[in-house]
């Protein structure tokens, strides 16, 4: 089955389960790696499974 690479703010939060808000904030870390196509930003899931949330403590998500 062909899975997303990448995901819109709006899936990323129900992915991590926050809120909108709280996602589009987390967009604006320069650590998350996004890609900004006009106004849309796009977030890879890969690399936020694999390199950016194993070294984030759950508290950062607050």
């Amino acid at each position: 089955m062909f899975e997303n690479r990448y995901m819109t703010v709006t899936e990323m939060a129900h992915y991590l389960g926050i809120g909108r808000t709280k996602a589009y904030k987390l967009a604006k870390d320069p650590s998350l790696p996004v890609i900004h196509i006009g106004q849309k930003i796009l977030i890879d899931k890969k690399a936020l499974d694999e390199v950016w949330l194993p070294n984030k403590h759950a508290t950062s998500l607050r």
